[in-house]
C-alpha cells in the first residue's frame, strides 16, 4: 500500500513501544534476581564465618525459589 495508512503506522509504532517496555521490564526483573542471589550468598557466607545463628531473609531455599520461579512474561 502506498502511501501506508496512518492507523497501520501507529499500530506498528505502538507494538514496537510495547515490546521495548517488556524488554526493559524483563531486564529489571533479571537484575533483581541477580541481586537476590548475591544477597543470599552473602548471608550464607556471613553465617559460615561467624558461626552465629540468625534469621536470614534471602538464604532459605524456598525464598529464592519463589522469586526464581516468577513468570517474567506471560
Amino acid at each position: 500500500m502506498k502511501p501506508q495508512p496512518e492507523h497501520i503506522s501507529m499500530t506498528i509504532k505502538n507494538r514496537i513501544m510495547s515490546r521495548e517496555k517488556r524488554i526493559q521490564f524483563k531486564a529489571a526483573i533479571l537484575e533483581d534476581l541477580n541481586d537476590l542471589t548475591l544477597e543470599s550468598s552473602f548471608e550464607e557466607g556471613l553465617k559460615r564465618m561467624t558461626n552465629l545463628r540468625f534469621t536470614t531473609f534471602f538464604s532459605p531455599k524456598h525464598a529464592l525459589d519463589e522469586w526464581s520461579n516468577y513468570s517474567i512474561l506471560p
